[in-house]
């Protein structure tokens, strides 16, 4: 059986795909543990300040530090997860690149990947993702103009000798 046309374009959307979720899940825990740090920093620097300038503890620094830490928390595990669906989706469509029957997958992970990447801006990782899933589409639309094999066999006629 011939590979579909589309084929190549969802093998390289779908592995950069991958390899960016899996970046993403390495990456996750350096952010929650650099803007915890940071935070704790923060935190700890007030009564410095708050000795210099002769008062006894600053009010603000305490808030900032722990919003600094409870943000990057949450952005370290949106990370995670966002990751960790991406990561498991490029498998999947991966899985499913050589089939132009089950088009509809690589076709809606392009459309949700390039939808979620417009988040991200103009960034290079969002101008990346945002390639990668064009490929998607690209491939998944090429793969869903293309006819299965069974499909293509000629109907068989009835004979009128009954």
């Amino acid at each position: 059986m011939d590979k579909p046309k589309g084929s190549l374009f969802i093998s390289i959307g779908a592995a950069g795909l991958a390899v960016l979720g899996g970046l993403g899940v390495l990456i996750s825990p350096f952010v929650i543990a650099l803007t915890s740090w940071f935070g704790a920093l923060i935190r700890g620097l007030n009564p410095l300040l708050a000795d210099k300038l002769g008062q006894e503890t600053l009010p603000a620094g305490l808030v900032v530090g722990r919003l600094i830490s409870g943000v990057g928390i949450v952005a370290g595990v949106i990370l995670l997860i966002f990751s960790g669906l991406q990561l498991t989706c490029g498998i999947l469509t991966w899985k499913r690149k050589d089939r132009p029957e089950s088009s509809g997958l690589p076709l809606a992970m392009g459309i949700v990947f390039a939808i979620c990447s417009l988040a991200l801006g103009l960034s290079a990782p969002g101008l990346i993702q945002l390639a990668l899933s064009v490929l998607l589409i690209v491939g998944a639309t090429i793969n869903r103009m293309e006819k299965p094999a069974q499909d293509q066999q000629p109907v068989p006629e009835e004979n009128a000798d009954g």
